[in-house]
């Protein structure tokens, strides 16, 4: 729930939906959250029947309008958010080519507060600060970089040119 709730509040807001039953809807989105799901899937130690379950679950939750939520909300505290929800994955997984959907919420991520930040509105994170500081980088090596070095994730880390170029695949409206 967490992983995809979290992809889904970056990407879709990159795509121009507000609420959580929109960014399912939304084709693009929901590929990217099948992507994140199969990818979790392989992680846990669970029978696939179980996982059908559960996820069949949650897209039946994300889809209900009248449960709806607001994807701003969720965005919150994405600093703290990514370094115990996407990055385990993307390790666990071998790195960020073997975990697309992980890398795809990560850039998602970059993609929204550079978005955020040049659009003069705030970044509810307690890093906001150094979040509207790397974001406002023009060079995208070196914002994408600073912006992962909030995560703790190196410059030299290879998940940088992946999220650069995962940025360009984002939708958007």
């Amino acid at each position: 729930l967490n992983g995809a709730h979290t992809l889904m509040a970056y990407a879709g807001q990159v795509a121009g939906v507000e609420r959580v039953d929109e960014a399912i809807a939304h084709r693009e989105v929901r590929a990217l959250v099948e992507q994140l799901w199969a990818e979790a899937r392989s992680t846990l130690p669970l029978p696939a029947a179980q996982l059908d379950a559960y996820t069949t679950a949650l897209e039946e939750r994300f889809r209900n309008p009248r449960l709806a939520d607001n994807l701003i909300r969720i965005a919150a505290d994405g600093s703290v958010k990514l370094p115990v929800r996407a990055l385990p994955v993307i390790a666990e997984r071998g790195g960020p080519e073997q975990a697309p959907g992980e890398v795809a919420a990560v850039a998602a991520w970059t993609a929204w507060v550079t978005d955020r930040v040049r659009a003069g509105h705030e970044v509810q994170d307690p890093k906001a600060e150094a979040i509207a500081a790397a974001a406002s980088l023009e060079d995208a090596t070196e914002r994408v970089s600073s912006l992962l070095a909030l995560l703790d994730v190196p410059a030299i880390d290879p998940l940088v040119d992946v999220v650069i170029a995962e940025e360009q695949r984002l939708p958007r409206p």
